[in-house]
């Protein structure tokens, strides 16, 4: 097998034979930025993904012209290297090919997040046989800080779990396993996995808007995308890839069903992090943001909504739209931290108050602020019937929205939030504790009652989409049996959601795209210090 890879006036070139097959593929090399080298590494991976299924090769040349070698030395070494190393691996455990093919067992790579525990224990009922690994990540939730990555399974342990546990398929929260395992051992999982005939089966929970190269780090593992939250964002770049991917709710156990209770002398919890620090630097466009806005409480996700589908359609080259996308959802994320701040800033009530997450609520809110409550103290919160919820979160729909929301619905616990941008008419009952004023939230928190037993019926009726939905996804692990859509209730509510967006989405824009134009190229000019661009 020989790869050649090289450079002309605006392109990088790779090039090989296959089966008979040549292969070509290039891309601008405005596409790649000296403070980006992983869109080449992903770009490298999406173009030989067909290498990679079909390793080992007896031998593997890879020519690199010289200027390549110059200016992306580390990067090429590093996808050399994870190719090179995957090849020698697989010649040298030529046993383990498609030894896993008829096996049924599921690993499920977790991480310490307590909706995927619940969601695992869910599994564990049902899969008596499943097998877990721990994906460790070193992050402290009350500083926000990262420490040193951990170090992740060896191929020979990870080989040998899979032929002790008869493992058929793996699953895995987005990729940073799959990274981490590359990383620390120059060896492709996914070729490894295809290589033993094990299903490496991805539920992708994140927006490729996250960073600059999230979308090519979505089209390096799309293949291996069988699930995906977050649909109303995602769908645009499954279909670039062509990837079927079956749309889900955020996993959880929600098979709990009793009907919530409230105590008359109710305390106020609210459990969010402040994200102090990273909004401190947006200050400047978050406040241009909402000052050109009416009711940012109600209008601040329909903004970014409507400015992420003029960005989708825009001519801008790939690197100019990946970098306003990335810093439009960095504005939107900071700005909903922001209004976390006005909306508990507007608290008027004789009610106890009590504010738990990171330490730079003290900035905000020292007088409400109790600490950071742990995983167990969470839940304990969210199950006693002396606490009403009151959520802070930002969400698209009810079926694309934010953690809290899922577990507010799995652990049917009383709660208030500001209202999603659209939702259909089985789920309209939710606007009785939906608050669009601070006079309206002041009212819910004061006696909330009234207004959640008005809701209760469009609660029942979430909740039966979030369990269909998640016990679906439960029997394809089950079965190994993937893409199955036995739920035609939930990705009905998907589809009927997504036209009233589409619509709602298109009057916005209609009565306001200039000033949304030119408030995303001042996002622009205040990121580049004064350089700026139109779409």
């Amino acid at each position: 097998m020989r790869l050649t890879l090289k450079e002309t006036h605006k392109t990088i070139h790779i090039s090989y034979s296959l089966d008979g097959d040549y292969n070509s593929y290039e891309i601008n090399l405005d596409c790649i930025e000296e403070s980006c080298p992983q869109i080449l590494y992903a770009w490298l991976l999406i173009s030989t993904k067909k290498v990679l299924d079909k390793l080992p090769f007896d031998k593997i040349e890879f020519d690199v012209q010289k200027s390549l070698c110059i200016n992306y030395d580390g990067v090429i070494r590093t996808y050399a290297s994870e190719l090179m190393g995957t090849n020698d691996f697989l010649q040298n455990n030529s046993n383990l090919k498609d030894i896993a093919k008829k096996w049924k067992n599921p690993l499920f790579i977790r991480i310490r997040d307590h909706r995927y525990e619940a969601f695992y224990n869910w599994l564990k009922d049902e899969i008596p046989s499943i097998d877990y690994l721990y994906q460790e990540i070193d992050f402290d939730p009350v500083t926000r800080e990262w420490g040193e990555e951990r170090e992740t399974i060896k191929p020979h342990q990870l080989t040998k779990r899979i032929c002790d546990h008869k493992i058929g398929s793996i699953l895995t929260i987005n990729s940073f396993f799959l990274m981490y395992f590359a990383g620390a051992s120059n060896i492709n999982m996914c070729a490894l996995l295809t290589f033993m005939g094990v299903d490496m089966v991805m539920i992708n929970n994140d927006p490729a808007e996250l960073t600059l190269y999230g979308i090519y780090v979505r089209g390096q593992y799309h293949q291996k995308i069988r699930f995906s939250t977050m649909s109303i964002l995602g769908r645009k770049w499954d279909d670039q890839f062509k990837q079927p991917v079956s749309y889900i709710t955020s996993p959880h156990d929600y098979r709990l069903n009793h009907q919530p209770q409230i105590q008359e002398d109710y305390k106020v919890i609210v459990i969010s992090n402040s994200r102090w620090e990273g909004v401190q630097a947006w200050k400047e466009p978050i406040k241009i943001l909402l000052e050109n806005m009416e009711n940012p409480l109600s209008e601040l996700p329909l903004w970014y909504m409507a400015t992420h589908k003029l960005l989708e359609n825009s001519d801008l080259t790939c690197v100019n739209k990946g970098r306003l996308m990335t810093s439009i959802h960095t504005l939107f994320y900071n700005a909903a931290q922001w209004m976390k701040y006005k909306i508990i800033e507007n608290i008027k009530t004789s009610r106890v108050i009590e504010v738990y997450g990171d330490v730079g609520w003290r900035n905000i809110c020292d007088k409400y602020y109790k600490g950071c409550l742990t995983a167990e103290q969470v839940d304990e919160a969210y199950e006693n019937n002396n606490v009403l919820i009151l959520l802070l979160n930002f969400g698209f729909t009810y079926l694309d929205h934010s953690g809290p929301m899922y577990d507010m619905i799995a652990k049917k616990t009383y709660w208030i939030n500001v209202p999603p941008i659209v939702k259909t008419k089985e789920l309209s009952g939710l606007e009785n504790i939906e608050y669009t004023s601070y006079d309206r939230l002041n009212i819910l928190i004061d006696d909330v009652r009234p207004y959640m037993k008005k809701s209760m019926e469009s609660i029942d009726k979430l909740h039966s989409l979030y369990h269909s939905n998640t016990s679906n996804l439960v029997n394809q692990i089950k079965r190994r049996a993937w893409n199955c859509q036995d739920d035609d209730e939930f990705e009905n509510s998907l589809v009927e959601h997504r036209m009233d967006m589409n619509s709602l989405l298109d009057s916005y824009i209609d009565k306001n795209e200039p000033c949304l134009r030119i408030l995303a190229e001042q996002v622009c000019k205040f990121l580049e210090r004064g350089k700026a661009f139109s779409f």
